[in-house]
Formats: structure tokens, sequence, C-alpha cells
């Protein structure tokens, strides 16, 4: 995937972005099986595991920046939509076009991802009485909370470009993943994260009547 086919033709910032996370299913399939059965998980395969997650993100949070300081791809605009949609706290996010809203949706989808991994795993060998990551890099799960928060609004202020009717069905099915990752990290406060919850509940909605019936399932699990 990441060199036959690519070959030829140099590959998009979302086969750019597709190629680095590949790893991630199977570090995703990796915790899963740590945190099932910890009796059999050494410490140093967790730091392994751990240190994995925290290079995957930091390679995010660099390309992020970078991208940045080059060709954003998006900004604040003023909604122009007719959805009649709760508006999420800050301005809507709109790009220069779908594939860059695609792209930039994903990115931030796969960060929050990490950093919730890193919190279960944390948390897990933590309550377990295990200390797999003290010779693994270090990690601030205080910080970390504020970031995927952060990113998460993001995720939800981006929904409305997605879901406009000149989209068709590409930008609908775009929104999927990553509002299913910013709900994860919004319903578990609900009370503080009244108003992104929703939000967040007019975009599936939308996407229900956009003819996507699966939405609800897939965004709530």
């Amino acid at each position: 995937w990441i060199e036959i086919p690519l070959s030829t033709y140099n590959p998009s910032l979302m086969q750019q972005l597709i190629n680095l996370v590949a790893i991630l299913p199977f570090l995703l399939e990796e915790a899963d099986r740590f945190t099932r059965t910890p009796c059999e998980t050494e410490s140093a395969q967790v730091s392994k595991l751990w240190d994995a997650y925290i290079e995957l993100l930091l390679q995010l949070e660099r390309w992020e920046e970078a991208l940045n300081c080059e060709r954003p791809g998006f900004w604040a605009q003023s909604s122009h939509s007719t959805l009649r949609i709760p508006s999420p706290p800050g301005t809507p996010l709109w790009f220069t076009n779908i594939t860059m809203a695609n792209f930039w949706a994903h990115m931030w989808a796969f960060q929050v991802i990490c950093v919730v991994e890193l919190g279960r795993l944390g948390t897990w060998f933590q309550n377990w009485g295990s200390q797999p990551f003290k010779q693994g890099r270090f990690f601030c799960f205080e910080d970390s909370q504020r970031d995927i928060l952060s990113i998460s609004r993001k995720i939800c202020l981006g929904m409305e470009y997605l879901v406009q009717d000149d989209m068709k069905l590409f930008g609908p099915a775009s929104a999927i993943l990553p509002l299913e990752t910013a709900y994860k990290v919004f319903s578990k406060d609900n009370q503080s994260n009244m108003r992104e919850m929703m939000y967040i509940k007019r975009i599936v909605d939308c996407l229900v009547e956009r003819g996507l019936q699966s939405t609800p399932y897939l965004v709530y699990g």
C-alpha cells in the first residue's frame, strides 16, 4: 500500500496520512490484547507500545505544525449554512476544498485516538499496580485531556463544511470517523460538554436525513 501503488504518482495529503497511521490498527489490537491479559504481559512490551503511540502522536503533531506554517487549508468563517443547527463553541471552520476538509478532520481524529489510547493504557496499568512506563517516554495526562477537548472541538467546527448539500455523500461519509471520535471524548462528561453533544446529535440527524441510516450506530457505538 505504501510503496507500490504510489511509486508512479506522488501521494496526496490524505494518502500520506493513511500511510502514516497504517500502524494504528496493529497498535489498537496490541493495546486490547495487553489489557485483556495483563498477567501475561511484560513491562518491556507495554513500554514499546506506549512509545509507539507517543511517536505516532508526535509525528502527527509535527506534521500539523509544519502544514500550518506552509498552507493550513482551513480558516474560521461565519456560517452560511441553512442547516439550522446549534453552533458549537467557536466559529465554524471552512476549508479550501473537500479533500482538505477530509484530511484535517482525520488528522485531528487520529491525534485524539492516540491520546485516548495512551490514557487507557496508563489508567489500566496504574490500577493493576504495574509500572510499565517508567522506562518509556514522559506523557502529561493533564495537558493531554485539555488537548483532546480542543482538538475534538475543531472536529465539530469542521462538520458544517462536510455536511453541505454540495458535498453530496462524500462529505457526510468523511464525517463519520471524526464525529465518532469527538463524541467519545465529549460523552465522558455530558454535563460540561452539553452544547457539543447537542451539536453532534444534530449533525448525526443531518447525516441520517442524507440517507446514511447507520450513522447513529457508528457514531454512538
